[in-house]
Formats: C-alpha cells, sequence, structure tokens
C-alpha cells in the first residue's frame, strides 16, 4: 500500500464507487457531528488526510509528448516534479493544489540546448529569461573548449570575448568582481547559490583547463608542450570535474577563433596548440569516467566541405581530361 489512502485508489481504478460515496457521506455526517461537538469518525479522518493526486494540473492545451507523434488536446498532471498523467479526458480540477488553462497554447516536453556561450551571461543574468520564454529548460555551457571555471579573470575573459563577440569591457569586469573560484567545486558551488532560470549543464573547456596549467602564454606558443606535472594536473581536474557532475571536456581545432587582449591577441586558442599525444591523454580519462568529448562542428564541417571539394575538383579534372579541356577551381 502506497502512502495514498484506500479511497484514493478506488478513485484511481475505478471501482467501488458506491463504498466512496458512502465514505463521503461519512465525512459530511462527520461534519456535522463536529459542529455539535462530537468527535470525528476515524474513517472520516482517514479520508481527510488524502493527498491530491497532482501538485499542478495542465488543462485542455495541445500536448505534444515528444514521440513524434501529431500533438491532441489533453490534461497533464505533475506531482512532484514529474509528469504522472497524460489524459485526453478532463481530469477534475479538484484533485490539484494549482490548475492552469492551456486552451490554444501548446504544451510540450522542454527544449535542451546543447551549444551556448552564456558562461558570461550567467554572471549578471542567470535568469536566462530570452530562453527560458522559448521554451528552453536546459542549457549547456563550456562548449567549445572555453569555460570559466580554472583560469584568472583575464585569462578567462581573453580567450572567451573574442570567439564570442561579446565586448571585453564588460565581461572582464565581471568576471573581476564574481570569480572566486579556479575548481570544478567551487564553479558548481556558484551556479547552485544563483536563482538560476533554466537547468545548466556545463563542459569543461580544454582551453581554459589548458590555459589555468601552462598560463595562457605558453598554452598559446607552438612550440611549447605540456610538461608531464602539466598534463597530469590536467588529467586530475578532469577527474574532479566529472565528480562534481560536469559533463566532460569540450575542445577546439579551428584556427579561425582568436585570443582577445593586449597580451596574446590573435593567437588561437590554447586548445588548437594541443598536440594529440596531450589529447589522448585526456581522452583516456573521459573514456574511463563514460564521459563526454565534445568538438565543435565548425571544425568537422570545414573538413568535409575541403574534402568534397577536392573531389569535385578531382572529379572534373578527369572529365576535362577526357574532353581535352582545362578545369579550374573557379569552376567547381
Amino acid at each position: 500500500m502506497t502512502e495514498r489512502s484506500v479511497a484514493y485508489d478506488w478513485l484511481r481504478d475505478g471501482e467501488q464507487i458506491d463504498e466512496v460515496a458512502q465514505i463521503v457521506k461519512t465525512v459530511g455526517a462527520a461534519s456535522g457531528s463536529m459542529a455539535r461537538g462530537h468527535a470525528m469518525a476515524p474513517t472520516a479522518r482517514r479520508v481527510a488526510a488524502v493527498p491530491l493526486p497532482y501538485d499542478l494540473l495542465i488543462q485542455r492545451g495541445s500536448v505534444f509528448d515528444g514521440t513524434g507523434a501529431r500533438p491532441r488536446i489533453a490534461d497533464v498532471g505533475v506531482r512532484d516534479g514529474r509528469v504522472v498523467a497524460i489524459s485526453d479526458r478532463p481530469l477534475l480540477s479538484t484533485e490539484a493544489a494549482k490548475v492552469m488553462d492551456a486552451t490554444g497554447l501548446w504544451v510540450m516536453p522542454g527544449f535542451i540546448d546543447i551549444h551556448t556561450h552564456y558562461d558570461a551571461e550567467l554572471l549578471l543574468e542567470p535568469g536566462l529569461q530570452e530562453s527560458v520564454r522559448h521554451g528552453i529548460t536546459t542549457c549547456f555551457v563550456g562548449s567549445c573548449s572555453i569555460s570559466m571555471i580554472y583560469s584568472d579573470a583575464e585569462d578567462a575573459s581573453d580567450i572567451f570575448t573574442r570567439v564570442e563577440s561579446i565586448p571585453r569591457e564588460y565581461v572582464l569586469p565581471a568576471l573581476r568582481e564574481k570569480k572566486t573560484w579556479n575548481d570544478a567545486a567551487g564553479y558548481v558551488a556558484h551556479l547552485r547559490s544563483l536563482p538560476l532560470g533554466p537547468n545548466i549543464a556545463s563542459y569543461m573547456g580544454h582551453s581554459d583547463l589548458r590555459a589555468a596549467a601552462m598560463g595562457l602564454g605558453r598554452s598559446v606558443d607552438p612550440k611549447a608542450v605540456p610538461s608531464e606535472a602539466e598534463l597530469r594536473w590536467m588529467e586530475r581536474q578532469l577527474e574532479d570535474g566529472i565528480d562534481h557532475g560536469l559533463l566532460g571536456m569540450s575542445g577546439m581545432t579551428n584556427p579561425w577563433d582568436k585570443v582577445d587582449g593586449d597580451r596574446f591577441r590573435s593567437s588561437a586558442l590554447p586548445s588548437v596548440y594541443a598536440r594529440w599525444s596531450e589529447y589522448r591523454r585526456l581522452h583516456k580519462v573521459l573514456r574511463r569516467r563514460g564521459a563526454g568529448r565534445v568538438f565543435p562542428l565548425a571544425s568537422a564541417a570545414a573538413a568535409v566541405s575541403g574534402l568534397c571539394r577536392w573531389c569535385r575538383l578531382r572529379d572534373l579534372r578527369r572529365v576535362s581530361r577526357r574532353r581535352g579541356r582545362a578545369a579550374s577551381e573557379a569552376r567547381v
């Protein structure tokens, strides 16, 4: 038997209606008796303590259930933050602590935005209303090797602002004022302290991690490689980050994104300078822990585009040789 009373189970099963009706009559009779100073009957006390089936009842909206099925007019019951009922037949409003009329509106699962760069905005506007009002309930941050976890304020700003075209004069002061952490535990504690609008999930940015391990200057030097001690430090931070709930590591191999500021301006992001031997060390940690490894689609798209372009040019040259005409890349 669950926490609900027998009376509620009868209601759920649609059976024993006469007996439920008798209990309701008993409640009414007991109420009258109480007015005359008599004690409530034991059965009446039990029914009065029945919890409401739903914390929230959303009525008569067009429900998209996330399966790909066509929307349908239905009621949605929510309890303890979970959808527990979707009913084509109207559910009783008396069964819910709060009722919302969704007539003419869409009711659907929340959207998950898997690629944002809200890292800086979270410092100042953690409600992220521009996403919430579009139905987004979870946002990922820390993409493209850029996070604001390990580096100091100026380094974190310089690897972020030019890539995301957000003025440095806004981001750097905010980081200097707000950033009091330099590890995953501190970052997660900071997120938990914020009045967040959507849920937030974060990657560890490889550029952020590398700059903190090597210093930003060495991390963007093509000739510099991390020492064994620096590699081990990065591995430990990955382990610690996963322990504290971070999703994994994001990397960057696209050389077009540049560092801001006046110290190492126009260098590529630190992740770009990493050798594959470094990536392999870090990927082993992530693979063993079952965590994610994410690279931006721009790099893959550029590689695929280049390959397709080469194939088209090769095929065009073959045709031109057969026809005795010259082929040029401009014709592709």
